[in-house]
C-alpha cells in the first residue's frame, strides 16, 4: 500500500471528511495514536491549480510545526542533511575551511540554505528522518478536492501519486467518482493503478436525528452550544420543543424523509441545509408549532 495513494471516491457531500476523522479519532484511533498524521484541505485554497505542491508543501510544514517539529531548525536541518553537509567538505568550497574559515561557513549556509528552500526534495528527507527517529508512520490525506475542476482533481492524485510512491507515507486521496472513471478512460490516472475505495451516502433520515439527537442533548444538559463564547450557555424550552417536533416529523413522516431525500440526491450536505432553510423561514409558523407540541406533546 506504501507505494500507491488510496482513494477515497464519494460524490460530493457523500460524506468522505467524515469517513477520514472517523477513520482518525475512531475507527483508527489506535493506530493513529501513534502516527504523524497530516490533513491537507484543497476546499478554500489554492486559487490556481500551479500553486497546488506548494500549497501542499506549506500545509505539511506548518502542521508539522504544530507537532514540535521545525524542519527549519538548524539541529533539525544538520541531521536530516548529514550526508549533503559531509559532501560539501569534499567540493572545492570545502578547501576554504583551511584557507578562510569565514568564507567556508557563508559557502556552508548558502548551500544548506538552499538544499532546505528546494522543498520538493528536502521535505521527503525530513519525514523519511522522522520515520526512521521516531519510528513513526506518516498518513497524508488529501481532502476537499471534489468541487474543484477535473483537471484540478487530477493534478491533486499526481500529487498524491508522488508522495505515496516516493515519500515515506501512506497517502489518502479524496475524488469523485465522475472524476476518477473518466481519468481512468484518458486522463492522468489511466497510468496507474491505485487502490480505491467506495464512500457511500449515509442514510439522510439517520443523519438528520442524530443531528437533532445530539442538539436535544445539548440542550436538555444546558450545555454550551458550538460558535457561543466560551463560559456562555444556552437553554430555551421553545427550541427544545421545536426540535422534538422535527424530530417526530423524521421519525414519522417517511414522505418526508423521502423527499428530502430525493432532493439532496445523496448529498448529505444539501440535505442539511434544506433542514437549515426550513428553521430560519420566516414563512414557517414556528410559534403555533411550539404551542402544539406544548400541549400534545409532538407535532
Amino acid at each position: 500500500m506504501s507505494n500507491r495513494p488510496i482513494v477515497l471516491l464519494g460524490d460530493v457531500g457523500a460524506g468522505k471528511t467524515i469517513f477520514i476523522q472517523n477513520l482518525i479519532h475512531v475507527e483508527g484511533r489506535e493506530v493513529f495514536k501513534n502516527a504523524l498524521t497530516l490533513y491537507i484541505d484543497f476546499g478554500s485554497e489554492p486559487t490556481f491549480a500551479d500553486d497546488l505542491a506548494s500549497h501542499a508543501s506549506r500545509a505539511i510544514e506548518s502542521q508539522l510545526l504544530g507537532l514540535g517539529v521545525d524542519i527549519e531548525e538548524d539541529s533539525f536541518v544538520s541531521a536530516v542533511l548529514r550526508a549533503e553537509i559531509s559532501r560539501f567538505d569534499k567540493t572545492v568550497f570545502g578547501q576554504l575551511k583551511e584557507i578562510d574559515a569565514k568564507s567556508y561557513t557563508v559557502e556552508r549556509v548558502k548551500h544548506i540554505a538552499a538544499l532546505v528552500a528546494d522543498r520538493e526534495h528536502y521535505l521527503p528527507k525530513a519525514l523519511n528522518h522522522l520515520v526512521k527517529g521516531r519510528r513513526q508512520q506518516v498518513v497524508i490525506f488529501l481532502d476537499n478536492i471534489d468541487q474543484r475542476p477535473i483537471e484540478f482533481q487530477e493534478k491533486v492524485y499526481l500529487i498524491a501519486q508522488s508522495m505515496a510512491e516516493n515519500w515515506p507515507v501512506t497517502c489518502f486521496v479524496s475524488l469523485r467518482p465522475s472524476t476518477f472513471y473518466a481519468s481512468k478512460r484518458s486522463g492522468a490516472l489511466a497510468a496507474y493503478q491505485p487502490r480505491t475505495f467506495t464512500i457511500a451516502p449515509p442514510r439522510i433520515d439517520l443523519v438528520l436525528e442524530r443531528r437533532l439527537e445530539f442538539v436535544e442533548q445539548k440542550l436538555s444538559a444546558n450545555m454550551a452550544l458550538g460558535g457561543l463564547p466560551e463560559g456562555v450557555f444556552f437553554h430555551s424550552s421553545s427550541l427544545n420543543a421545536y426540535i422534538k417536533a422535527l424530530l417526530h416529523s423524521f421519525a414519522h413522516n417517511r414522505d418526508l424523509v423521502e423527499l428530502i431525500d430525493n432532493l439532496a440526491g445523496g448529498n448529505v450536505r444539501r440535505a442539511l441545509e434544506f433542514v437549515r432553510t426550513f428553521v430560519g423561514s420566516g414563512h414557517v409558523d414556528t410559534e403555533k408549532i411550539i404551542q402544539i407540541v406544548e400541549k400534545t406533546g409532538r407535532y
